[in-house]
């Protein structure tokens, strides 16, 4: 535990360490720069960041938020965890489904956004974003990982339990770290997208809407101050889902 105590603690100075690095050069180039509006400084940018976050009505705008890609991810979790499931045992299904994954992954997201501005309410668009970029990270993940499933484990599941006995003591066991290293991925890619389809759509409640209305009226520190607090509200929560995958 002691040694845990102290490699975590390493870690973490490196991490700080590398920050104020990266802090200062951001300094000195905004300082060379001298606009604050191309540039903000790291000073007016975090300034601006708890300024923000001392006010009631931006926790409601973060939550929403919030909501959306939580929503979002846990829909395409399960899409994706299914449709895993079925391409892994069926050959026609994989022939006929996987062209569909690699659509998912290889058009732009600006293009589904734009698909749906005219098709649905813009309180819906990052949800299914984030659903939609979820999805075939946890396909993949599901898929592959039925495939590698030990045979002989298979055996002993299908002599000595029921079916729902084998999926939970066997079949899930084996799949839990490939599906918690594919949700953190997918998570991180459910924050970018949500956020895209907010700036795009502008929802009501929407860190993505005061993104665009931040660039709208060139107020660039209120911009960098919202930029950081979705990549400090994105890093917390990947942790979070890491902490939560070491410890099952």
């Amino acid at each position: 535990m002691k040694t845990f105590i102290i490699s975590a603690a390493k870690g973490t100075a490196r991490f700080f360490a590398v920050m104020l690095l990266y802090f200062g050069a951001w300094q000195l180039i905004s300082m060379a720069v001298g606009s604050s509006l191309l540039l903000p400084s790291p000073v007016q940018t975090v300034g601006r960041m708890l300024e923000l976050l001392s006010q009631g009505a931006v926790w409601g705008t973060i939550f929403s938020t919030l909501l959306r890609i939580v929503a979002g991810f846990f829909i395409g979790a399960a899409i994706g965890i299914l449709l895993g499931t079925v391409t892994a045992n069926s050959r026609i299904a994989a022939w006929l489904l996987t062209p569909v994954r690699t659509i998912i992954k290889s058009a732009p997201v600006s293009s589904f956004i734009l698909i749906l501005l005219v098709m649905t309410a813009s309180d819906a668009i990052p949800v299914i974003i984030s659903a939609l970029m979820v999805t075939p990270i946890l396909w993949a993940g599901t898929e592959t990982g039925i495939k590698q499933l030990d045979p002989g484990l298979k055996e002993v599941a299908r002599i000595y339990f029921s079916p729902a006995g084998g999926l939970l003591h066997i079949t899930v066991p084996q799949l839990s770290e490939g599906l918690f290293a594919a949700g953190a991925t997918g998570w991180g890619l459910a924050w970018k997208a949500a956020i895209a389809a907010e700036i795009l759509a502008i929802p009501m409640n929407a860190v993505g809407s005061q993104m665009y209305f931040a660039k709208l009226y060139l107020e660039s520190v209120d911009l960098f101050a919202w930029t950081m607090i979705i990549v400090l509200l994105s890093i917390i929560t990947e942790q979070a889902l890491l902490l939560v995958g070491r410890k099952r």
